[in-house]
């Protein structure tokens, strides 16, 4: 979750109608928070195994787009979807005319995505290699973080600052300079 969400514009948060938001959910949440993702949605599945009540849907929006506020996530959209009758993913539910929202796939090509340099979050990305122990690969390896200089106006770059090409930082200090372990094979 965490390496996707390093440099995702929005969060899918699936939910089980009949379990509602329990720990593992309010874990996604904190995550997507703590990494400023800007949209969230939350996707209550399985609405055919609770007769498409809005009572319980209505329940489960209210009591994460409450948790979620406590984080600080700025845009929280709900949408009640049943994956297996295929209802609110891409089509309109004939059996929830409760709900006047987007689909899924509606909101996810709708959603406003940030590529301007200025807007952009500072984010880390972060992934975690667990190699098996070999001769060669006696411990496990974590990956560096490039280092990225701030954005700035005049920078020229791609259009999606998520998508840049990292630049390698001058000096002595760069991951790139540093010498490589007794052993190391280069790519």
């Amino acid at each position: 979750m965490v390496t996707g969400a390093s440099t995702a514009e929005l969060t899918v948060i699936l939910v089980d109608a009949r379990n509602g938001v329990v720990e593992q959910t309010r874990r996604h949440a904190a995550i997507a928070a703590l990494l400023r993702v800007p949209h969230v949605v939350l996707a209550v599945n399985k609405m055919d195994l609770v007769d498409y009540r809005e009572s319980v849907f209505a329940a489960i929006a209210e009591e994460f787009t409450a948790y979620a506020t406590e984080l600080g996530v700025p845009e929280v959209t709900a949408i009640p979807i049943s994956a297996l009758a295929g209802d609110n993913v891409v089509e309109p539910s004939a059996v929830m005319d409760w709900y006047g929202g987007p689909t899924v796939l509606e909101h996810l090509e709708t959603v406003p995505v940030s590529h301007d340099l200025a807007h952009c979050h500072a984010r880390l990305p972060v992934q975690y290699v667990i190699r098996p122990r070999t001769a060669e690969h006696p411990t496990t390896a974590v990956t560096r973080a490039r280092s990225r200089p701030a954005p700035s106006a005049s920078a020229t770059r791609s259009p999606s600052c998520r998508r840049a090409a990292p630049r390698r930082c001058p000096g002595s200090t760069c991951w790139a300079s540093r010498p490589r372990r007794p052993g190391h094979r280069s790519r």
